[in-house]
């Protein structure tokens, strides 16, 4: 029988064979290519952009494989895996490529600027430095860096005649910002220097070293950059040639030191809590102070008598005010509030500082435009160990101000100081004090919540108060009226409803409409504001993401997990952020009435229980627009300075060692300069806070 047979059909060739398929005679037909090809076919896949990163990954690989050393093609990959956020390789990458090329230059340089911005500081270091010494021919940068710090100006030659100088400038530059991020201000300090010798026409980078410098206690050297800068305003201003901006300058170095010495004391802390261990020898390296006063470096809180202290001793040491005076300085410059450098003097409160000023001939009793002598200033921060050095330079103590108030009625207006003043004046301190009575005005407003939660966890039983301790006045007080009560008095004081335009403000930072309106801008959080200031840790993210992690700061709470110190923003605002047109002045600060002059205009956000632990710094007001605050204020005696997270800081505080006083939404809280302040949200809080300078710290000519 005849057998019926089929033939079986091919099996259908599948699309994923087909392309398997289609690779391999890809490979086969690029076997042959050579290391410097498939480089060329990366560059031009890269060239088309995000969608071929992965093809060009694969073809510099290639090159990779055919030359293990081929630095060159691993460098090319580090740059194209940073540009696909995949940063752990790229790093990987870039130290197998300057392991094949350690002489290469371009891979230091670039590395070190890779790992810059990645915030990767220490890496970034050993990368800038050894480019450094590649470019400059040394063993060593930190070597060379020290002996170019004691050489002459005009020995500094070789460095603006070095290979690529400006690639080698740009990456000074980061160095500093690295050493600053690490806390090594020794070297920051050289580096300044040597990029300000390179840079003469980078005035900003004067500037910003001469606050460095004066916080450090190098007030030679912060007056030496910051003249430079003045007269390079002077003139740029059109208020002078350069030549007249030299002569006007050289009249005021004095004031250069001297109108600066708040901020001086606060950069101090600043540059303590940054230097950690090493403080003592840093000061008195910058301060040449031979006998610096006993102070301590504890490891979150510094008082301020002690900064007082070693801000005199720089005064002392360094011969600051003879050497300034021999050099041109006037001693009667003052500026447009009539303060002259002796009356900087008794703010400061140091008695060997007043006496420098005082035994080289300077005016004791000059008056300020408010007619206030050196008794009134001495009275405003309750300098009494000042007083008999003023009375025996002839100033009576029954002397009145502008308002008819003598140096006494301010010491009994401040009340803290009122019994050692009198004291020091010999006079009873019951008879000329009457007894204090603190202002109430209008109540608080209890406002709509804005769309944002009250508190994500209990309240300790003591912050539920709302009790007042500094005056509480009404929105309606005039400007005139507050500069007199409590702006020239250095008197703190909450402004009941005090906002400006408060209603515009509550729709713009409901929590919705901040977030679909701003969520985007990026910020930094930490669980102290500033924190990299002070060398602790932060992160940034977007306003959207923060808002994100207080929902989930929510959950926590519920489930047990919520950390302990939450993170809080709270950042200065560029000229340009767009927050910033937001701000306004309030009403009762009117600066053409007060003459006060913003120096920074911040914005806030954070959860209950965040806040700022104690601190100082210039005038300054805030304003809630949502939330509560509670306020803890001592006066500048009493006052410390600490970079413990707020809740750490109260968990020891004692009752009764503070002013205390609620803020509500609406309200704006004004704290005089030094006075310090620890401040903790009762709820989600969002608002502006703003400092500004007056009187005695306001340069002007």
């Amino acid at each position: 029988a005849a057998v019926e047979t089929t033939t079986e059909a091919p099996a259908a060739v599948s699309e994923e064979e087909e392309r398997m398929e289609a690779k391999i005679q890809e490979i086969s037909d690029k076997a042959n290519l050579s290391c410097d090809q498939w480089m060329s076919q990366a560059r031009e896949l890269m060239s088309k952009g995000e969608a071929s990163y992965s093809a060009a990954l694969d073809a510099l690989a290639m090159c990779v494989f055919q030359e293990p050393k081929n630095g060159a093609a691993m460098w090319n990959m580090a740059v194209l895996l940073i540009k696909m956020n995949r940063s752990s390789e790229a790093l990987i990458q870039m130290e197998n490529a300057i392991a094949a090329d350690p002489k290469n230059k371009e891979f230091r340089r670039g590395a070190g600027s890779m790992l810059f911005s990645m915030r990767a500081y220490p890496q970034a270091v050993k990368a800038l430095e050894a480019y450094l010494e590649l470019n400059l021919y040394t063993e060593s940068w930190q070597k060379m860096m020290e002996d170019i710090y004691w050489q002459r100006e005009d020995e500094l030659v070789f460095l603006r005649e070095a290979d690529d100088y400006d690639g080698m400038v740009l990456c000074m530059s980061k160095l500093l910002r690295c050493y600053l991020e690490l806390r090594r201000l020794r070297h920051a300090d050289r580096m300044y220097q040597i990029l300000i010798t390179l840079q003469r026409h980078d005035h900003e980078m004067m500037e910003n070293y001469a606050t460095f410098a004066f916080g450090l206690g190098n007030l030679w050297n912060g007056v030496r950059f910051m003249k430079i800068f003045m007269e390079h305003q002077f003139e740029h201003s059109g208020m002078g040639t350069m030549e007249e901006a030299y002569e006007v300058m050289t009249a005021h170095m004095l004031r250069l030191a001297t109108s600066g010495f708040d901020s001086h004391v606060v950069n101090l802390a600043r540059s303590l809590f940054l230097a950690g261990p090493f403080a003592a020898e840093m000061i008195r390296e910058s301060c040449g102070a031979s006998l610096l006063p006993d102070f301590t470096t504890s490891t979150h809180t510094l008082r301020q008598d002690e900064l007082v202290n070693i801000l005199g001793a720089c005064v002392v040491d360094q011969q600051l005010v003879p050497s300034l005076l021999q050099a041109g300085a006037s001693k009667v410059a003052n500026n447009i509030f009539g303060w002259s450098s002796l009356l900087h003097g008794v703010n400061l409160g140091h008695s060997g500082a007043f006496d420098s000023m005082a035994n080289a001939g300077m005016d004791v009793s000059h008056r300020t435009l408010l007619g206030m002598t050196s008794l009134h200033v001495a009275a405003l921060r309750g300098h009494s160990n000042l007083v008999p050095a003023i009375l025996k330079a002839g100033v009576k103590p029954d002397e009145v101000d502008e308002y008819g108030r003598s140096a006494m009625m301010y010491a009994c207006e401040l009340r803290y100081a009122a019994d050692d003043f009198s004291k020091a004046l010999n006079i009873p301190a019951s008879p000329s004090c009457p007894t204090p009575v603190v202002k109430t005005g209008s109540s608080p407003l209890r406002a709509a919540a804005g769309e944002w939660l009250d508190t994500y966890r209990p309240l300790p039983e003591a912050l539920t108060t709302d009790s007042c301790d500094i005056d509480s006045i009404p929105s309606d007080m005039s400007p005139a009226d507050f500069f007199r009560d409590y702006i020239s008095l250095q008197k703190p004081v909450i402004i009941r409803h005090g906002l400006t335009n408060w209603a515009n403000l509550k729709a713009k930072l409901q929590r919705q409409s901040l977030d679909r309106v701003y969520g985007s801008l990026e910020f930094k959080r930490s669980t102290v504001p500033y924190g990299d200031t002070f060398g602790l840790e932060y992160s940034i993210s977007s306003l959207h993401e923060y808002l994100g992690y207080l929902n989930q700061l929510v959950a926590e709470a519920q489930s047990g997990t919520a950390p302990e110190n939450a993170e809080y923003i709270f950042s200065s605002l560029a000229p340009d952020h767009p927050l910033r047109s937001l701000f306004e002045v309030p009403a009762a600060l009117d600066p053409n009435s007060t003459h006060i002059n913003t120096r920074t205009v911040q914005f806030y956000v954070g959860p209950s229980l965040t806040g700022a632990p104690p601190h100082f710094h210039n005038f300054a007001w805030n304003g809630l627009v949502y939330g509560a605050k509670r306020w803890f204020i001592f006066p500048p005696q009493k006052s410390v300075y600490s970079k413990q997270p707020v809740l750490d800081w109260y968990r020891s505080y004692t009752p009764g060692h503070a002013l205390e006083c609620t803020q509500h939404a609406g309200d704006v809280l004004f704290v005089p300069a030094l006075w310090a302040h620890a401040v903790i949200n009762l709820k989600e809080s969002v608002g502006f806070a703003s400092e500004f300078i007056y009187g005695a710290a306001e340069f002007s000519l």
